[in-house]
């Protein structure tokens, strides 16, 4: 049974079910083992967090507008995993408690409209061909991603709203709202959770898995259709890439289905704080996920992406042993837009943005010392 697993804070001993009683609060219970897993993840967070930001803004390489919004999130991440560390550990009733729960629900709100905003950009850059187009975006991103956000935080922050008690609302330890007190109704109560995250969150759920799918489908549109500006090369490559674009809902929805059961367990009424191997066990898996997403995100960007991973050895060799040259030949891997009309000339725009992060067929493209690709004539 997973809880006789844990041990008691103060006894350093297993829990005996019939001790705790049927209806025992789990979150009191295996409180250490829970802080203990949180605090793991958390710092994994902002390791992963913290590699994303860094290459980016001391690696002009990488330098691309994806990468950018991806570094927006990465900031969210960060900012997640140190109010989930320090949350945990905090008293419910304290004024820290406030601020924490602050950071926080901003952070998290803010990391789901940057997660759209991704794929949102991405959706353009593949279908239009158009990375000017794609960029132009970026600056409503910002509006959105950071405005709906914050004025969703300071509305329960001006009523008195954020912090925690005892008994609030499932939020994976650390302090989220203040519910489940006698001033606050049961209306209020599901209220407050829709604006200060929950509603964003199940939207998320929805529409990513769309606008992903309707990035495959402009995929698919370029390979079918024979007058696409994109070549045979680029389409090959962003189709490979799939998988891994597929993978962003799959994760997203890992990592946060925890905290979304554990509030429609709440609003229907099921005693989430009893204490029973189901409980325990979705008490794990939201405080692991909600607190992981920066560590995720760092293995998929950074670690899986052999560009990333190119530019960084490249920099070891040419500092320490010798300048780097690839084994295929191409000192800089991206997915560059070209018109089949007109193969001789700069990608689509004048920028020379790369859509996202890939290795192109060495027999479409040849290598030029400054690490720009061109069509192979």
């Amino acid at each position: 049974m997973i809880p006789n697993a844990f041990e008691d804070a103060a006894t350093s001993r297993p829990f005996n079910i019939e001790e705790v009683g049927p209806h025992g609060n789990v979150f009191n219970a295996n409180k250490k083992a829970l802080n203990d897993a949180v605090s793991v993840t958390s710092v994994f967070s902002i390791i992963g967090a913290s590699l994303i930001i860094l290459t980016y803004l001391f690696l002009p390489e990488i330098r691309t507008p994806s990468r950018q919004i991806l570094c927006f999130l990465s900031f969210c991440d960060f900012v997640i995993a140190v109010g989930c560390l320090v949350g945990v550990y905090l008293d419910k009733s304290s004024v820290w408690c406030t601020v924490q729960s602050f950071f926080t629900t901003f952070a998290f709100m803010a990391s789901f409209f940057w997660t759209v905003s991704l794929a949102i950009y991405l959706l353009v850059a593949i279908k239009s061909l158009d990375i000017l187009k794609a960029n132009r975006l970026i600056v409503y991103c910002h509006i959105v991603s950071w405005g709906v956000p914050l004025i969703c935080t300071i509305l329960p922050a001006a009523f008195d709203m954020l912090g925690g008690t005892e008994n609030s609302p499932p939020s994976g330890g650390w302090c989220w709202l203040k519910i489940n007190s006698t001033n606050v109704t049961e209306e209020s109560e599901i209220l407050w959770m829709l604006i200060a995250g929950k509603f964003w969150e199940i939207s998320t759920y929805i529409i990513l898995p769309i606008l992903y799918i309707m990035i495959m489908r402009s995929i698919n549109q370029h390979k079918r259709n024979q007058n696409s500006l994109a070549d045979d090369a680029t389409v090959n490559v962003m189709t490979r890439m799939v998988k891994k674009l597929m993978a962003i809902p799959i994760i997203f929805l890992v990592l946060y289905v925890g905290s979304t059961v554990h509030c429609i367990l709440y609003v229907i009424k099921y005693d989430i704080h009893q204490f029973t191997t189901f409980t325990v066990t979705l008490a794990f898996i939201h405080s692991i996920g909600n607190s992981a997403q920066g560590a995720v995100n760092a293995v998929l960007f950074f670690l899986l992406t052999g560009r990333v991973r190119q530019t960084l050895v490249a920099l070891l060799h040419k500092c320490c042993v010798r300048k780097y040259r690839s084994n295929d030949g191409l000192p800089n891997r991206s997915i560059y837009v070209y018109r089949r009309s007109d193969t001789s000339t700069s990608p689509v725009n004048s920028e020379y943005s790369p859509i996202i992060d890939a290795s192109p067929s060495v027999e479409n493209y040849s290598s030029v010392e400054d690490g720009t690709a061109k069509p192979s004539t």
